[in-house]
């Protein structure tokens, strides 16, 4: 009995050991010296300390353990967040996941569908004046990519390659003084108001603020609310900001800038150091400073210049999915007859094939938007379609706030509020605010930026609800199914062994990506952004023969197992990819299960009840 109860007190004074061992580990002791801590700061993790300082001096060994706390996005809703991550930026950084797999896999082919860049919007607001944007290229502003002015002098020579129907009539890139509707835009998105260089070239030059050291900068960042989203070695808080206090109303005025989407700073802690060190002079910001230095340029082109540079990097340098003698069979090009889609497709294009030969290309123009080719008719598609629309309508008329703000809005034009609502404001609203420049004003008052916000809030709000009644789901699986079954069919056979159109590219709208997303069942993608991408890979195994497999990429986010189908493949296969055979059968079959069905001809003809 003795024994045992020895053994007993052990085994709890074990337990107890290593719990308060477990405790040391992940929780500190505060000291009197806390500010004296040494932070490291590791991309897109919280701040951590790395040495605690005794109070004699001495340094104590640190078992706390670095837990990161990835840093994404505002916590809730937040509109205008919402709408500066769909103006994309090509300055803006991202992480790409395009061919990033096991090394023991082999590419095969990759289908990319694009929506075009930036542009023009394609309706105006009754009784104000259009936006003033240049559609025309210039080498000569920033920011430059290295194929911009390669791109220009190549698409001169277009006349070579070959272009079926309307395209060969097309610009093959913007070149208007003065944008026309839906054209391809230059100018320069809001997210070169939230960087460094505004603060340096204009604001931050005469804001009086006193000398802020890293340390007192660090202390703030340490209460963030949340932090900016970045890849380099410092970190500059969405609080940090708010406590220096050096963003004043005068930023806002001119810049119009606001806390809510500083999400974009490329500004390291030393950079900051620096400005806050040099802006001492007295007085208040002046309007002519903030609008006379601050003319920055960028291009919708440059937009798809730079995704065609990440996919040559990963497909063709990585994975040599082209060969070096590539000819016209191994590539499939279809493009919208919009003059937006054909430049868009062409800037890829270029990016991903530098200097390529023209004799080589061939575009097909896709008379649909969804790409359905000789399966376009579908009468129970228009039907869901419909019934889509008359939700919307529903639902936005409940929306009182909504309507309140359609009133106003239609008070400053001067017209009345159906005209307004019937304008579909947010679509020019939005090129306002991706271009940084303030919002239609008349004798009457101004568009504010809080109009705006309601609008895109609305607009969330409205995707959610289409979620739950899932009318735009039946929609998407019609009308997408044509276009999925093509590349379903077109990996099939490269998956049997066959060589041409391995490298795919349809160049098209948000409403040709967003019925795809909604079909396979991407419910947490945001709506396609201007330059949005979506990747569909095909890889084989090469230690297993005959076992082939896909991956889903959107806008370099592997969304694989965020699909219907291969939601719960992962567990069930140990793969980093979906089985081909489970995507084939989810396009072939299981897509009409809704619909009670098991093809499409009857999906699209038999009315359901």
């Amino acid at each position: 009995m003795l024994l045992r109860n020895r053994f007993l007190f052990l085994l709890a004074l074990a337990a107890l050991l290593a719990f308060l061992s477990l405790s040391l580990q992940f929780c500190s002791p505060k000291t009197s010296v806390e500010a004296e801590h040494q932070w490291i700061v590791v991309t897109q993790v919280h701040l951590i300390p790395v040495a605690l300082v005794k109070e004699d001096g001495l340094t104590a060994k640190n078992r706390k353990r670095i837990m990161p706390d990835l840093l994404t996005e505002p916590s809730g809703v937040d509109p205008l967040y919402e709408a500066h991550m769909h103006c994309n930026s090509p300055s803006a950084t991202e992480h790409s996941m395009e061919g990033r797999v096991p090394h023991n896999f082999k590419l095969l082919s990759v289908h990319i569908l694009i929506r075009h860049g930036d542009r023009y919007p394609l309706y105006s607001i009754p009784r104000t004046k259009r936006p003033d944007i240049s559609c025309t290229l210039s080498i000569s502003r920033e920011p430059f990519h290295h194929h911009l002015e390669a791109f220009i002098s190549h698409m001169a020579k277009g006349s070579e390659g070959h272009m079926d129907g309307f395209l060969s009539s097309l610009p093959r890139y913007p070149s208007h003084a003065l944008c026309e509707m839906g054209e391809l835009t230059q100018t320069d998105h809001t997210t070169r108001c939230l960087c460094a260089d505004c603060a340096i070239r204009s604001v931050f030059r005469r804001v009086r603020v006193g000398s802020v050291g890293i340390e007192e900068i660090d202390q703030l960042c340490k209460f963030h609310l949340y932090c900016t989203k970045m890849t380099m070695s410092d970190l500059f808080c969405m609080h940090c900001a708010q406590q220096i206090a050096f963003l004043h109303d005068e930023y806002e005025k001119y810049c119009r800038c606001y806390l809510t989407i500083f999400v974009a700073i490329p500004t390291p802690a030393s950079v900051l150091l620096q400005i806050f060190n040099s802006t001492k002079k007295d007085g208040g910001v002046q309007e002519s400073d903030a609008l006379t230095h601050f003319t920055p340029y960028e291009y919708c082109v440059v937009q798809h210049l730079k995704n065609g540079q990440v996919l040559r990097e990963n497909y063709l340098k990585k994975h040599k999915l082209l060969p070096s003698n590539w000819t016209a069979k191994h590539l499939y090009i279809e493009s919208t007859g919009k003059s937006r889609t054909l430049q868009s497709g062409l800037a890829l294009l270029y990016s991903l094939l530098p200097k390529f030969d023209w004799k080589k290309i061939n575009i097909r123009q896709q008379w649909s938007t969804i790409f359905c080719a000789g399966s376009c008719d579908c009468p129970m598609r228009n039907h869901y379609l419909e019934e889509e629309q008359r939700r919307q309508y529903n639902f936005r008329v409940k929306s009182g706030q909504l309507e309140r703000t359609f009133v106003e809005m239609a008070k400053v034009v001067g017209v009345p509020t159906r005209q307004l609502r019937a304008s579909n404001p947010i679509d020019s609203l939005l090129c306002h605010f991706c271009h940084n420049i303030s919002f239609p004003c008349t004798t009457n008052g101004c568009i504010s930026m809080e109009h705006f916000k309601v609008i895109k809030s609305f607009q969330l709000e409205d995707e959610k609800e289409s979620q739950k009644k899932q009318l735009y789901y039946k929609y998407s699986l019609m009308a997408t199914y044509p276009l999925l079954n093509q590349t379903v069919m077109r990996m099939q056979r490269i998956a049997q062994g066959r060589k041409d159109e391995v490298l795919v590219l349809y160049s098209g709208h948000d409403v040709t990506l967003s019925p795809v997303l909604s079909a396979l069942g991407v419910t947490e993608a945001r709506f396609p952004r201007f330059a949005a991408r979506l990747v569909f890979e095909l890889w084989v195994n090469g230690d297993k023969i005959g076992e082939h497999f896909v991956r889903i990429l959107y806008n370099g986010e592997d969304v694989t197992f965020q699909t219907s189908f291969c939601r719960r493949k992962s567990q069930q296969f140990g793969q980093s990819m979906c089985p081909l055979e489970t995507f084939a059968k989810f396009v072939k079959r299981d897509m009409f299960n809704i619909f009670n069905t098991t093809n499409y001809y009857d999906a699209c003809h038999r009315r359901a009840f």
